[in-house]
């Protein structure tokens, strides 16, 4: 192995010529008050206790090179350790920042100028590095602006102004909840008020100076790009700390091909994170590898592993692998999208899964984006599975269905659909999922039961329902009764939900969904606590038809009305969110009579005109068209009719 291992202290890690990276594609500086508690709670032991010479903090592995524009600087990119270096260097900033303010007294007081001074200049050799006939640069580079504002600011030769800067810099950027500004000022308040300030400790700052400057390192180097990632991997595959994308992203560097394409791979990677920013990379991965291998022990913890066996296995290959993560990011950042249009089918259905918060269909969904990407199915078909797996979702839900005992089939569906070469396949496997499922849509008694189970109360009840999910699903009979230009045109994210009969007695039975009735935020707190009386007068002044309509065919409401309304509303809504099991059990039978009659075609013109037009007016072309050979037309139609009495036991 090509490497070389050293065990330098803070001090010697950072003195010389060499300038250390934190590359783009390497994870957030994610330490909090935990870490830094540890860390500095560490330092204080060794500075308390004499017989342990020094703090080890444990490895940085790096890969190095000559710097492009000065050959006699090395760059040390930082593959491993991220952590740990970036927060020796925001502690060592924030002890000089304090010497600057000490300096400053110093000053005033006329004393102890000289010793201020020297620790100072003493410490700016391990955070910046000095270049031949150039300005000093900093020791370490990464991706945060602040970070490089703090070391700008702290190496101010004006020490007011540091002070100035620096306390306006962090209190301009508060909002930005920037983990190293926290990091700065975190160490700055234990240097000022606990260390030698409100808070007395038995120690004083060039003894915790020391004990961090004597701190010692596992220093891991190698000029060998590969031999690199092979170190980062033996040291945390074992350990489980890193996520399991981070150790995928170490695995793709290690073995792309070719080599002189791994800095664009490391660039692509680096805009993954950025775009996915919001999201769990670990569940991203999970639900991308749910779509690529049908292997079914995958969890969401095993991820790497899973993949590493697929590779070795030479079911996919590592430049196949990247490229699909790839174009799976691409298809996963739907799920970051909030704004929603009820005329778009697609956004309609995203928006429930979206309010449910529901991370469970997202592989399914994936694998219909890419799909429809691919043309394998068309827009419209698409669209009828993403409203269907919307409903079948509702239902599953609403029926308080447990979701793990459908995951390793949502698993199976995804793999089929994203891998599916042909309309037919993706739109069998869809079916053929549902028709698994489907007493979750034939029961309709039970729907309506579980439908007219729904309650919500002003106070949090367990068990009541979400406003905003209600509010979802009463959407579309409000679109309808105020005609759809019209109702397309109301705001329902400012709707809420009003108790007809005040709830406030706590009489379980104003809760149900009879006494619910979706309003405007308006006109919810215009009628907060009011008689039924006076509330039907805002009712019925409202612009909204289904407010209107319910308060005049409604002059007085009772608690009897409240039974009789919760059983028509269960009724409605389980009438409108349901799925035709006819339709079902057609798609599945002519998706797995396609499928086969696809395969025994022998011409590419025959195939795209069942592709496009579907089986049944597919083999109508074929009867009535007369230029189509004989033999093979009487194959074609003998074999249509073969499939159709095999497939019949799918009929309803």
């Amino acid at each position: 192995m090509s490497f070389t291992v050293t065990k330098p202290d803070v001090s010697e890690f950072f003195q010389g010529d060499h300038i250390y990276t934190i590359p783009r594609y390497q994870r957030n500086y994610v330490w909090d008050t935990k870490n830094w508690d540890q860390l500095i709670n560490d330092i204080l032991y060794v500075t308390k206790n004499s017989h342990i010479k020094a703090h080890f903090i444990g490895s940085i592995v790096f890969e190095e090179k000559n710097c492009e524009n000065n050959g006699n600087i090395k760059n040390r990119s930082v593959i491993d350790g991220q952590q740990r270096i970036t927060t020796i260097q925001l502690l060592l900033l924030a002890i000089i920042f304090y010497y600057k303010k000490q300096i400053i007294l110093s000053v005033k007081k006329n004393e102890n100028y000289d010793a201020l001074y020297k620790n100072y200049q003493y410490l700016i050799s391990f955070v910046s590095t000095k270049i031949p006939f150039k300005n000093d640069e900093i020791k370490l580079k990464n991706d945060y602006e602040e970070f490089a504002v703090l070391w700008d600011y702290c190496l101010e030769s004006n020490q007011e102004k540091t002070i100035k800067n620096i306390n306006s810099y962090i209190k301009e950027k508060k909002k930005d909840k920037s983990q190293i500004l926290k990091a700065f000022a975190y160490f700055d308040d234990f240097f000022t008020n606990k260390l030698l300030g409100k808070i007395k400790i038995d120690y004083n700052i060039s003894e915790f100076q020391n004990k961090l400057l004597s701190t010692r390192i596992i220093s891991i180097g190698s000029e060998d790009n590969e031999e690199v990632y092979n170190i980062f991997e033996i040291l945390n595959a074992r350990g489980t700390q890193l996520k399991q994308i981070e150790l995928l992203k170490n695995y793709i560097f290690k073995f792309i091909m070719p080599r002189t394409e791994i800095d664009q791979v490391k660039l692509n990677w680096a805009m993954l994170e950025e775009d996915l920013c919001e999201i769990d990379l670990d569940v991203f991965l999970f639900h991308t590898m749910k779509c690529l291998c049908d292997n079914t022990s995958l969890k969401q913890n095993n991820s790497y592993e899973v993949i590493k066996n697929e590779v070795s296995k030479g079911k996919i290959g590592i430049q196949e692998l990247y490229e699909k993560i790839t174009i799976c990011k691409n298809l996963y950042s739907i799920f970051i999208k909030t704004n929603f249009n009820d005329e778009i089918v697609e956004d309609s259905c995203l928006n429930y899964f979206h309010l449910k918060r529901n991370k469970q269909a997202r592989p399914i969904i994936m694998a219909l984006l890419n799909a429809r990407g691919n043309n394998v199915i068309s827009s419209k078909v698409y669209d009828e599975m993403i409203e269907k797996l919307r409903i079948f979702f509702i239902l599953f839900n609403i029926n308080k269905k447990t979701s793990n005992k459908i995951d390793s089939d949502i698993h199976k569906l995804s793999n089929k659909i994203f891998n599916g070469n042909s309309r037919f396949v993706v739109e069998n496997a869809f079916y053929e999922f549902l028709n698994k499922y489907k007493i979750l849509f034939n029961d309709l008694e039970q729907n309506k039961i579980s439908f007219s189970n729904i309650t919500y109360s002003n106070r949090v009840i367990s068990g009541d329902f979400s406003s905003k999910l209600l509010v979802y699903l009463y959407k579309p009979f409000y679109i309808n009764e105020q005609g759809k230009q019209d109702g397309l045109q109301i705001n329902f994210d400012e709707f809420n939900i009003e108790h007809i009969l005040n709830d406030s007695d706590d009489k379980i039975k104003k809760t149900s969904l009879g006494n619910l009735l979706i309003v405007p935020t308006s006109i919810n707190e215009k009628v907060k606590n009011k008689s039924y009386s006076e509330k039907r007068i805002e009712f019925i002044n409202s612009n909204i038809k289904y407010i209107s309509n319910f308060a005049n065919s409604h002059e007085t409401f009772t608690e009897e009305d409240i039974s009789n309304r919760t059983k028509e509303e269960a009724n409605k809504l389980s009438n409108y969110y349901h799925i035709s099991e006819i339709e079902v059990n057609k798609k599945l039978k002519e998706s797995s009579i396609a499928i086969e009659i696809y395969d025994r075609l022998t011409k590419d013109e025959d195939k795209m005109i069942l592709v496009e037009r579907g089986l049944m007016k597919f083999i109508e072309y074929f009867r009535q068209n007369k230029r189509i050979e004989t033999i093979y037309k009487k194959q074609i139609l003998a074999l249509y009719h073969e499939l159709n009495t095999k497939y019949q036991y799918h009929a309803a």
